[in-house]
């Protein structure tokens, strides 16, 4: 009985695939658009995943052909389709993030709606740590979003297996946008939080290097604010101190003093302000 409704299920949903146009019929240069989830669901209800797994196959078949970025949308709206049958299903949140954006000579395409299909995927599958991972680097390669990749990356680092270098990177990336009280308190939360002495060492060390740049960034913008007003940059810090434009006179947390360079630019013995690096496309920023 199982196998005869499963049949009857799946011929229904060869039909309706074969035979509905959405409104205003196909979208795509060389694809076709997916057919209306709902009757799929109230047919195939039974078999879900099963289903979702045929339709799946139609969705790989666009990842072979993506030429321009309107094929791009075209796997992301089967992707959605996919997972409307199948909530549960992973791969093709991941698939459709990382494949439908496309570059062209105008720029990026695509991103939004492929970081929107990640963002769907993880708020149905919170607990797998790649969907978050893949999200960030949406957000930090092509968007340029700092900001947005750590808070990305730290709600992944929670997750269950997620691999240590999510948090690190975490940490530096909030860092990095000048959000240092967050990054001191994720990195505080880490390093108590975990049983391993080598992580807590890890998390310790990077709170340290968080308090370190963050004493950087406001030498920095004293020595800025100071050539602003007096035209011309310090002979050393100490004159910031003399002059009004800060309050004390802080220490690298490694050991020794700040310094100036000849452009004018702070920096710490201990080494440089935490980073992360991504490659700007030609023309940008």
């Amino acid at each position: 009985m199982k196998t005869r409704s499963l049949l009857v299920a799946l011929v229904g949903v060869g039909l309706i695939a074969a035979t509905i146009t959405p409104p205003g019929g196909t979208r795509f240069l060389t694809h076709s658009t997916p057919p209306n989830p709902q009757p799929i669901r109230l047919l195939a209800r039974s078999h879900l995943s099963l289903v979702a797994d045929l339709f799946w196959i139609r969705a790989i078949g666009v990842t072979v052909n993506l030429k321009v970025p309107a094929d791009g949308l075209a796997l992301v709206s089967w992707c959605m389709f996919v997972t409307e049958l199948d909530p549960q299903f992973v791969y093709p949140y991941i698939f459709g993030g990382l494949l439908a954006p496309m570059s062209s000579a105008l720029g990026n395409h695509n991103v939004a709606e492929a970081s929107a299909l990640l963002r769907r995927g993880m708020d149905n599958i919170p607990g797998d740590y790649r969907l978050p991972l893949y999200l960030s680097f949406n957000q930090l390669h092509l968007d340029h979003d700092v900001r947005g990749a750590a808070e990305t990356l730290r709600r992944g680092a929670r997750a269950p297996g997620a691999p240590l270098f999510m948090a690190q990177l975490a940490t530096r990336l909030l860092a990095q946008s000048d959000d240092f009280d967050a990054a001191k308190a994720f990195a505080e939360e880490l390093a108590q939080g975990s049983p391993d002495p080598e992580v807590r060492a890890i998390f310790e060390q990077r709170r340290l290097e968080i308090e370190r740049d963050q004493r950087l960034a406001m030498l920095q913008r004293a020595v800025d604010a100071y050539k602003a007003a007096r035209g011309k940059t310090p002979d050393t810090l100490m004159q910031l101190l003399l002059e009004g434009f800060i309050a004390e006179l802080p220490h690298d947390p490694f050991g020794g003093d700040f310094a100036l360079d000849a452009q004018g630019e702070v920096f710490a013995p201990s080494g440089a302000r935490l980073k992360a690096y991504f490659q700007t496309p030609k023309g940008g920023p």
